[in-house]
């Protein structure tokens, strides 16, 4: 039995009671099987019985605690993007669409993944010839020595390549700046030298523009084309990369999700590579391999989603794991601070005393003019740059502060993806309970890059109150901050 809220003094549940029976606190977005979704406040009682409310647009719900479990889902701030909007209780109508269009979609889905991932495990293709001279020489470019666990991976793929006559599936996970792009490089170099083109896929333009200087150095000398396509692109010069892809002229092209609209025509395609795959949709990933059935993937990710999670420990995909860190390399100093704390203040200046650099970075651009007014007054000798997706010059920014012309740099967190500046040795997460884990884990991973000792710092609102879950996922960052554990960190956000 639910009813509509008499204006009871609703409290905040305390960790020990109502929480532990619910799991969730005050400002968790919540589901109701006919109202659709609202938000929690906390509990009130009315006639000596405990309730549950929960805010709609039109007004407040109060359901029995015993009636909790069946009644209701939740999922935390940050989980979902974008933000939902609260349905009407009075209009039952729009939810009783959404879930039937939910439905459909998940039906239309579910089978032609598991049709899609059984086609695949059937159909034949030519093994790659292993041009063992020609990977000898490409290897030798590189300046580094494997680490055992990239070796594996490395030797892992190859013979996924060479060896096997079904279409390759495998997911490489590791710690950012673990190695896994330069697996990823072996693959493509592999894949153009059997005549076969490449497409790489990233999910923001910062990491796209790292990876195609990347490609581009390492095929240097090689006779590979490399071609990129994103919005900061001229669309003259994406017109020419375009017209070279499907004229089979280019070997490899690099871009966002805009790539896969032609990536499909071109006529030799043999290999998807996908970084960060967390961040793209279901369907945007497994249309491309429905479409060319005996594509070969490669994907990369610290963090997957349980999904690809699941399906990699399940074996319905292969799987490599990077856990050995590069030699030198030392795990990030982590902690979980309020707002006021003075740490922050002081591991700026830690930093800064070093001649390192800082990111300062927050979920949202309207807090920016006053994280940016904040640094001016605490440190007025430093030079501080401003960016994020919606100012003109991002690149000429990033490219600034890569450079070392600017002490710290301030953004939102697309930089969490493809930054890879060896200087910047301290991380300032504002909001961070506002993040999702694996959000948080590639932030942390834009330090440490080097084998100086690094340290994030993640802060909450201390005025306001910080759900269980999101404190459950801060906590998660402290405990596992070793390096290597982003396959611990998966497996818990799997969990």
């Amino acid at each position: 039995m639910t009813s509509t809220s008499t204006g009871s003094q609703v409290r905040k549940m305390s960790p020990d009671e109502d929480g532990r029976k619910m799991k969730i606190r005050a400002r968790d977005f919540v589901v109701h099987e006919d109202y659709g979704v609202g938000k929690f406040l906390g509990t009130t009682i009315e006639d000596g019985e405990k309730y549950a409310v929960v805010q709609y647009r039109d007004g407040l719900l109060n359901i029995p605690i015993q009636d909790t479990r069946e009644a209701l889902s939740f999922f935390r701030p940050g989980e979902v993007e974008p933000k939902p909007k609260l349905a009407m209780m009075e209009n039952k109508t729009a939810w009783n669409r959404t879930v039937a269009k939910a439905r459909r979609s998940a039906k239309s889905l579910a089978p032609n993944l598991i049709k899609l991932y059984s086609t695949r495990d059937k159909l034949a293709r030519e093994p790659y010839l292993e041009e063992r001279e020609l990977m000898n020489e490409f290897e030798a470019v590189w300046e580094y020595t494997p680490t055992e666990d990239q070796q594996i991976c490395i030797s892992d793929v190859m013979r996924d390549m060479c060896e096997k006559s079904v279409p390759v599936d495998r997911l490489v996970c590791g710690d950012v700046g673990f190695g896994k792009t330069e697996v990823a490089l072996r693959a493509a170099f592999l894949a153009v030298a059997n005549k076969k083109q490449v497409v790489v896929l990233a999910p923001t333009t910062v990491l796209v523009n790292q990876h195609y200087k990347n490609f581009t150095q390492r095929m240097q000398g090689f006779g590979v084309s490399v071609g990129v396509h994103m919005r900061f692109v001229p669309d003259e010069q994406k017109k020419i990369f375009e017209e070279s892809a499907l004229s089979g002229e280019l070997d490899i092209i690099i871009g966002t999700h805009g790539v896969l609209s032609f990536a499909k025509k071109m006529p030799s395609v043999g290999l998807m590579i996908i970084d960060e795959e967390q961040r793209f949709g279901v369907e945007q990933k497994e249309s491309f391999k429905g479409i060319r059935k005996r594509l070969d993937v490669l994907t990369l990710s610290a963090t997957p989603i349980p999904r690809t999670m699941y399906m990699g420990i399940s074996g319905v995909r292969d799987m490599s794991l990077m856990s050995t860190a590069p030699p030198l390399r030392k795990s990030v100093e982590t902690s979980v601070v309020n707002s006021s704390d003075p740490i922050v203040e002081m591991t700026i200046q830690r930093e800064l005393d070093r001649k390192g650099q800082v990111f300062i970075v927050t979920p949202r651009i309207k807090d920016l003019p006053r994280l940016s007014a904040w640094v001016e007054e605490r440190f007025s000798e430093s030079t501080a740059l401003v960016a994020h997706s919606k100012v003109g010059d991002l690149e000429a920014k990033m490219h600034k502060f890569a450079t070392g012309q600017a002490d710290i740099l301030l953004s939102t967190s697309i930089i969490e993806s493809g930054i890879d500046i060896p200087r910047v040795n301290t991380l300032i997460v504002n909001r961070s309970d506002m993040f999702g884990l694996a959000q948080l884990y590639q932030l942390r991973g834009r330090v440490g890059r080097s084998n100086l000792q690094a340290f994030a710092v993640f802060m909450y609102d201390s005025s306001g109150a910080i759900g269980a879950t999101a404190l459950r996922r801060l906590f998660a960052m402290e405990e596992f901050s070793e390096l290597g554990s982003s396959f611990a960190l998966a497996k818990r956000d799997l969990e």
